[in-house]
C-alpha cells in the first residue's frame, strides 16, 4: 500500500532464512592455525550490497584443553553473538507464527509465548481471513474476548520485551486459495472496501502491517490488479 495508508504489504515469497557462508580463505586459516596470529576476522555475507563482520578470538592450543582456553572459547560465542545482535538495522529476521499451531500435541505445540522476543526482526502472524471482502480473523480465539487473552494480543504483547520489534498479519496462504483474491482486487470498489476495512483493523489490534501473500496470481488481469491492490 502507498504511504498515505501508513502501512507495508509484503510479499511472502520474498521473505528467506539468511544463511551466512563463511569465506573460503578463513575456513583454511581456521583448518590450519597460524603461529603469528591469535585472531581471527571473517565476513559473512547475506547479499552483495550488505555484509556483517564478525570478529573472534581464537585461542592458542597448546596441548590438554585448560581453563584459558574455555575462557576463550566463550569468549569467542560471546563475541559472534554481540557483533551480529548489535545492530539489526541492517538486516531482516522474519519469522512466522501459525495459529494452528496451537492445536499440535505434546512437544510440538507452540503458543506466543515460546518465541524468544529479541529472536525477530519481525513476527508474521498466519493468517487473517476475509469476510464479504473485508479483513478478518479466522481462529475462534485469535481475538481477545470474554476476558481471554486472544491470539493476536500474546503476540503483540512481545513489544513489551522487544521494542522494536515489528508485527504484520497475514492473508491468504495454500488453503485460502486464489478465488477470493480475485474478487477483492478486481474492481477498484472491491479493493477499497478490503484497504479501508484492513487499516483500522490493523492498527486497533498493533499489528504494524500486512502481509499479503497471494498463492497465485495468474494471468493479465491477476497481475494488473494485484498490482493496483498494492498500490
Amino acid at each position: 500500500m502507498n504511504s498515505a495508508l501508513g502501512f507495508c504489504s509484503e510479499i511472502h515469497e520474498v521473505f528467506q532464512f539468511l544463511k551466512f557462508l563463511p569465506d573460503l580463505d578463513v575456513r583454511r586459516r581456521l583448518r590450519k592455525p597460524s603461529k603469528v596470529s591469535t585472531s581471527v576476522t571473517s565476513s559473512v555475507s547475506r547479499s552483495s550490497d550488505q555484509i556483517i563482520s564478525a570478529s573472534v578470538n581464537r585461542p592458542k592450543i597448546r596441548g590438554r584443553p585448560n581453563v584459558a582456553s574455555r575462557k576463550s572459547s566463550a569468549a569467542i560465542d560471546n563475541s559472534v553473538t554481540t557483533d551480529l545482535h548489535k545492530d539489526k538495522d541492517g538486516y531482516k529476521i522474519v519469522c512466522y507464527y501459525t495459529n494452528w499451531s496451537q492445536y499440535r500435541t505434546k512437544i510440538g505445540k507452540f503458543t506466543p509465548e515460546d518465541i524468544q522476543p529479541d529472536l525477530c526482526t519481525h513476527i508474521i502472524f498466519a493468517f487473517g481471513w476475509l469476510k464479504k471482502g473485508k479483513l478478518s480473523s479466522f481462529e475462534s480465539n485469535d481475538e481477545t474476548k470474554d476476558g481471554k487473552t486472544g491470539l493476536y494480543d500474546r503476540i503483540n504483547a512481545l513489544k513489551k520485551s522487544n521494542p522494536k520489534l515489528k508485527t504484520l498479519l497475514a492473508i491468504g496462504g495454500w488453503s485460502f486459495g486464489t478465488q477470493k483474491f480475485k474478487e477483492m482486487s478486481a474492481t477498484r470498489y472491491a479493493r477499497q472496501t478490503f484497504i479501508y476495512s484492513a487499516i483500522p483493523y490493523l492498527r486497533d489490534r498493533n499489528f504494524d502491517g500486512l502481509d499479503v501473500d497471494w498463492e497465485y496470481p495468474k494471468g493479465g488481469d491477476d497481475k494488473k490488479n494485484y498490482v493496483l491492490l498494492l498500490k
